[in-house]
């Protein structure tokens, strides 16, 4: 790989990804220090993770490597792989919106307390929305750095 793909590799994951994060780093600071016990052990996947904003993340960072490889398309190099790339990105997205909003949804919709069984499903609905998420987030980085990288050939 050379110098300049590296190189934009390397500030586009810091500036786009990272940046993009902060929610999410943040709120594991809070966990960490007002969580119920404080400390590290308040700082579970699922409290964290659960409540979708890492799919809000996943949608900026796909289309963010959307915009990166758009303007190559014409005349550049490997336009086959880059037509994929930017469609697994849109389609990350679309995912990502349809999931965030029925999740979104689903936390309008329930009213008063969560009480035994509906707030054991609702602790195992977090850790659905929380791995599910999570591999959401992993495959838009994966993608965005793929696109960021072709972007460049």
């Amino acid at each position: 790989m050379s110098q300049i793909v590296t190189d934009k590799i390397t500030r586009w994951l810091f500036f786009s990804v990272v940046f993009a994060a902060v929610p999410l780093i943040v709120r594991a600071i809070v966990l960490i220090t007002w969580g119920h016990p404080p400390g590290l052990q308040a700082l579970q996947l699922a409290r964290v993770f659960g409540n979708g904003d890492s799919l809000l993340i996943a949608m900026g960072i796909s289309i963010s490597s959307v915009g990166e490889l758009t303007p190559g398309l014409r005349g550049g190099t490997w336009p086959r792989t880059k037509i994929i790339v930017i469609g697994l990105n849109l389609l990350i997205v679309v995912v990502a919106a349809v999931w965030y909003g029925s999740i979104a949804h689903a936390a309008i919709a329930s009213v008063g307390p969560l009480t035994g069984q509906a707030l054991a499903d609702a602790q195992g609905g977090a850790r659905v929305i929380a791995y599910g998420s999570l591999v959401v987030l992993v495959f838009s980085i994966v993608t965005g750095v793929w696109g960021v990288g072709l972007s460049e050939v």
